[in-house]
């Protein structure tokens, strides 16, 4: 069955990116298949900042703002790498989180 309205196609459908803290002011966002992560927060209850990691990356302990993708979740701070523990042969340089962009200036909030 046919739909009786018009589609699109991949092309011109881009993924629609992740807007961090929806919640609040919204005035951050990471791209489609990035997660958001408070970067900069004001005493605990308001976060001025944001960095965006892959949604399935892993954390790593001891090491600010690194992190390891999922199929080699385990993290060599000393290294700088991410090793599988399946196949230790299977390794990759840590991620670095990138900076949320920004969608709208403090000022446009009043």
């Amino acid at each position: 069955m046919m739909a009786s309205y018009p589609v699109k196609d991949d092309r011109s459908n881009p993924e629609v990116p992740r807007i961090c803290d929806a919640q609040m002011l919204s005035l951050f966002e990471c791209a489609h298949g990035s997660a958001c992560r408070c970067s900069f927060n004001l005493f605990g209850l308001l976060c001025l900042s944001y960095d965006c990691i892959p949604d399935d990356a892993v954390e790593c302990g001891g090491a600010e703002g690194r992190y390891c993708d999922a199929r080699t979740p385990v993290c060599d701070v000393a290294e700088g790498r991410c090793y599988s523990e399946a196949n230790p042969a299977l390794s990759g340089a840590m991620l670095v989180a990138t900076h949320a962009r920004s969608v709208r200036k403090w000022t446009q909030l009043w």
